[in-house]
């Protein structure tokens, strides 16, 4: 706990070093993605909310010169949840995100793991995140506490729900509560997302949704014409562009990866293990099945981690990118996340055998604690 305390004091200290950058450089300025998130949310509060779409828009609505490499990619209900953001100035702005997403990790963490808390927050992921304003720690500890209140159906659907403010990071997770057999929590987990995903539609107006599809095309052009964009992305696709390989094949080749990430956790979730090493392998798998995937998105790899001590060497993946001129992270994250994998299915495992379950209780419970129902 005293290194998560050291951690969030240091990210105080960042955001009035950062603040202060933003102020004082103009085009040098450090850019940050919480920056574009804050711009979208004041763009939000202005009454159009689409317009964010627009790079030059989004530029335009920061209140100080800061750079101009920002793009809004994001689905309605994400900008639904950022909008409140630009009530306030940006350093406050910026702590009070930092803040909740850092607390909610935190604390699902201390849930589920409590002896790994400083193994995770000090990990190089997190700390990047922390210091970029990026989602991944509010998503990583959302799925940690929906997965904990599995017995809770409602609830933790609707916390699920809330994830989709980053689609691609969940693209395996119905699949692992299908093939998990929590079928009453798969229903209000598409039901909730149904409803916050048309909540936000009809605060924005349906021209919103029209208005992200053509980004996604627009980027997806962008990503053909020019490799450069998969330099700081992790995924099979960014592998694969970096090696020379053309769009259409990376994009086939990161299909197949996919599908077989799938597979694996059908297979695991399935079966008999204990439902830390299914998270552990379903948060890489995710890592291998999407082809939009940032290095902050390594706070799942992280967590992979935290629930299976022998993958503890995925704690410095971005490193070597950091240190090593001309190394992108995008030249071997996908290898070295798949070899991850293969560990955490195959290798000596250490996570013990599952629970047996016993006449009258349930599956779900034998595979760990939960909160109970009311």
């Amino acid at each position: 706990m005293r290194s998560a305390v050291v951690v969030f004091v240091f990210q105080l200290i960042y955001i009035v070093g950062i603040a202060r950058e933003l102020h004082s450089s103009g085009d040098d300025a450090v850019p940050i993605d919480f920056m574009a998130f804050w711009a979208a949310a004041k763009i939000a509060l202005a009454g159009n909310a689409e317009q964010a779409f627009s790079r030059q828009t989004l530029v335009s609505a920061v209140s100080f010169n800061g750079p101009s490499g920002h793009e809004w990619l994001y689905p309605p209900l994400f900008h639904l949840v950022v909008t409140p953001f630009g009530l306030t100035s940006f350093p406050v702005a910026f702590g009070l995100f930092s803040a909740i997403a850092f607390g909610i990790f935190v604390a699902a963490l201390r849930v589920w793991r409590p002896e790994r808390l400083t193994f995770a927050v000090t990990a190089p992921p997190v700390l990047f995140v922390l210091v970029t304003g990026n989602v991944s720690l509010l998503w990583g500890g959302g799925l940690l506490a929906a997965l904990r209140l599995r017995a809770r159906p409602v609830l933790a659907g609707a916390i699920i729900g809330l994830l989709t403010i980053k689609p691609q990071l969940g693209i395996l997770l119905p699949i692992a509560l299908l093939f998990g057999r929590y079928w009453a929590l798969t229903a209000w987990s598409a039901a909730w997302s149904l409803v916050l995903a048309g909540l936000a539609l009809a605060v924005f107006g349906w021209g919103y949704g029209d208005a992200f599809l053509n980004e996604l095309r627009m980027t997806s052009a962008d990503f053909a014409a020019d490799e450069r964009r998969t330099r700081t992305m992790i995924s099979v696709y960014a592998f694969l562009r970096q090696s020379g390989v053309g769009h259409n094949t990376a994009l086939t080749v990161q299909l197949a990866a996919g599908l077989a990430a799938a597979a694996v956790v059908a297979r695991t979730w399935s079966g008999g293990r204990p439902l830390e090493a299914k998270i552990a392998i379903l948060c890489l798998a995710t890592l291998l099945a999407t082809p939009y995937a940032f290095q902050y998105e390594l706070v799942l790899a992280v967590l992979a981690a935290v629930f299976m001590p022998r993958l503890a060497p995925v704690w410095l993946l971005p490193v070597p990118g950091w240190l090593i001129g001309g190394l992108d992270i995008a030249d071997y994250a996908a290898p070295l996340l798949a070899v991850a994998l293969c560990v955490a299915c195959f290798g000596n495992s250490r996570d013990g055998p599952a629970a047996p379950v016993r006449p009258g209780r349930s599956e779900d419970h034998a595979n760990g604690p939960v909160i109970p129902t009311a």
